[in-house]
């Protein structure tokens, strides 16, 4: 296990070593330094909890870092009290190479457009009713089609729950309810396509196997994975 830390730490960006001074360096200290000696990666050395330590604490970790741990950086940080912190960001940014461009400068999310309407639709949904009835609700892209010529995005959605009761409260007296849903659901999804006409065609089903639906809990899955 000490040879899979080893070989771990060599293939990190840089390694951030907290020393707790709360009480003096000993065996767990050296064999910390003795690991991170041969290290050819940046190391940063910090001493935490600032905000309880002695002046005299401080001076010893200090001076313990300076001789065993080769001339590297050395902060001092305040978790709790939320001081250095900046400092320390500043010296990791530092040590932290630039990586290549995993997405397109566009880019502002890596889930596809399907899951990111049905559940701006299920939010919306989830947010318009109480108790029990969210957790059986499931929204289902039914259609979404874009009409290049006239510019046009067309979608067709069912939110759907388990039990006629729920249906009934999810649409509310006069269609009040759903008629709420489609017109905050519409507003978000909207800003995905602001140039486009669109068209949001929103339903509610029952279906009270749902759950038990092998082929619906493997399409969830794969989308909140996406």
């Amino acid at each position: 296990m000490l040879d899979i830390a080893r070989e771990s730490l060599e293939e990190c960006d840089s390694v951030l070593y907290l020393l707790d001074a709360t009480r003096a360096p000993g065996d767990e200290e050296n064999a910390i330094r003795d690991l991170l000696s041969t290290l050819k990666v940046p190391v940063i050395c910090c001493i935490n909890k600032t905000d309880i330590l002695t002046d005299r604490q401080k001076e010893k970790a200090r001076a313990w870092l300076e001789e065993n741990m080769g001339g590297r950086t050395i902060l001092e940080i305040s978790a709790s009290e939320d001081q250095g912190i900046d400092e320390l960001l500043i010296e990791l940014f530092k040590t932290a190479p630039e990586g290549p461009m995993l997405y397109g400068e566009e880019a502002r999310t890596d889930q596809n457009l399907e899951f990111r309407i049905s559940e701006i639709i299920r939010e919306k949904a989830m947010n318009s009713v109480r108790a029990e009835i969210p957790h059986s609700i499931f929204v289902e892209l039914a259609d979404l089609e874009y009409n290049k010529e006239e510019n046009k995005v067309w979608i067709r959605a069912f939110i759907t729950v388990e039990r006629d009761s729920q249906k009934g409260i999810l649409v509310g007296k006069g269609g009040e309810n759903i008629k709420k849903i489609r017109i905050q659901s519409f507003k978000e999804i909207r800003r995905i396509f602001p140039s486009s006409s669109l068209e949001l065609d929103l339903r509610v089903r029952v279906n009270s196997k749902w759950k038990s639906n092998d082929s619906i809990l493997l399409s969830v899955f794969r989308e909140t994975r996406e």
